[in-house]
């Protein structure tokens, strides 16, 4: 009994760690509208979902840093892939502030649609 008690309580512990880790929220995060898609950008920018169609959109590629010279915005570049359709990628540019979001155009892709905070 005195061996179950210290389980619970080290799992508990771990899992108020846990919590206080992933408790860092990007600034990037919430609720934003790209080009005419509303979506919901995850806490730590891994995942996004549709929330026109439902579909998710998971990380494929580690972030990395944008800076090439035909794109007028520098910052840090995310690539997603749609669960429900992995040939479907968007991709994504955080600004320095990393406050502000960009989605590349699906055609043309060195234009950038600036993504508006929803409230």
């Amino acid at each position: 009994m005195k061996y179950l008690l210290a389980i619970v309580v080290m799992v508990v512990s771990l899992a108020s760690y846990a919590a206080e880790e992933s408790g860092k929220k990007d600034p990037a995060s919430g609720f934003w509208t790209c080009n005419g898609i509303k979506l919901h950008m995850g806490v730590d920018l891994v995942s996004w979902q549709n929330l026109d169609d439902g579909d998710t959109y998971v990380q494929t590629e580690p972030p990395s840093p944008e800076n090439d010279k035909e794109i007028s915005v520098h910052g840090t570049s995310y690539t997603f892939a749609s669960m429900r359709n992995p040939a479907v990628i968007k991709f994504f540019i955080v600004d320095k502030s990393g406050k502000k979001l960009y989605l590349h155009d699906d055609i043309k892709f060195f234009k950038l649609h600036p993504c508006k905070r929803d409230s």
